[in-house]
């Protein structure tokens, strides 16, 4: 994400980044390694300003 942000601005970095996790999930649901919302919530918070963060 901070690369996107360095190239297309934070709002677009934000949309980039949640493409790149709800893809990343997808492939993850699709490959049988459980469901897909396994990968895509953790990546999703990750995203949200002001959410908990993982330490």
């Amino acid at each position: 994400m901070r690369i996107a942000a360095l190239s297309f601005g934070p709002a677009l970095a934000a949309w980039v980044g949640a493409l790149v996790v709800g893809i990343l999930a997808n492939l993850y649901g699709t490959r049988g390694l459980g469901p897909a919302a396994v990968a895509q919530v953790p990546g999703v918070l990750l995203l949200v300003p002001g959410s908990i963060r993982y330490r």
